[in-house]
């Protein structure tokens, strides 16, 4: 660790970690899954530094689906330990005003997409809320998946330069796409809710 790797790792010194992969694609791969671990334990390197760096060593594509990809590993990974290792140690140092985060049991994809989709909060922390309340592992790695593959997605447009004259009509499509996307989650959660609301009325009546 002294000798300047996990210098280079927490930086993401792209030449340096070329130099280290030396053209060997599974010893990038496992670097970089590396990179975005550390990056969903603590979030001290920036996502979109992350996915620049992917996208440099993979290509857009590539390194959209492979940040997408590690980036699911790293947080079900912070969510077990949090859930499983530290759950009464975080729980005891945990700021207060976020221990009402962790009751999200109803809303715990809801909770876990939006967290991914517009980061009011670290990636590690949504992480760590996620595995200390009562929110499924299914519902963790749908939200993950879904909230990621959109945010990654536009992340890595933000990267790759699309954002000129002769993509704008791409972009607009996106984007369209994704109000559309999160419309219909709301739409479903105000619906399942209202369900339930109405068979706890019918049950009220018996």
């Amino acid at each position: 660790m002294k000798s300047g790797i996990l210098s280079a790792l927490v930086k993401v010194d792209l030449n340096t970690i070329r130099e280290m992969s030396d053209g060997n694609l599974y010893i990038a791969l496992l670097i970089t899954l590396v990179i975005m671990i550390i990056q969903n334990v603590f979030t001290i390197i920036p996502l979109i530094l992350v996915i620049s760096l992917n996208i440099s060593l993979f290509g857009l594509f590539n390194g959209y689906l492979w940040s997408w990809i590690t980036s699911v590993i790293g947080g079900v990974a912070v969510f077990l330990m949090s859930r499983y290792w530290f759950q009464d140690l975080l729980l005891k140092h945990l700021n207060p005003k976020y221990q009402k985060w962790s009751a999200v049991e109803n809303k715990g994809y809801l909770f876990v997409f939006l967290g991914r989709i517009f980061p009011f909060a670290p990636t590690s922390l949504i992480n760590i809320l996620a595995g200390i309340s009562t929110v499924s592992l299914g519902k963790f790695i749908l939200g993950t998946i879904t909230g990621n593959m959109i945010y990654f997605f536009i992340l890595s447009l933000f990267v790759h330069g699309f954002f000129s004259i002769q993509f704008e009509n791409n972009i607009t499509i996106v984007l369209c796409v994704v109000i559309l996307l999160l419309a219909l989650i709301l739409w479903r959660f105000k619906s399942k809710r209202s369900r339930k609301r109405g068979k706890g009325t019918d049950l009220g009546r018996l």
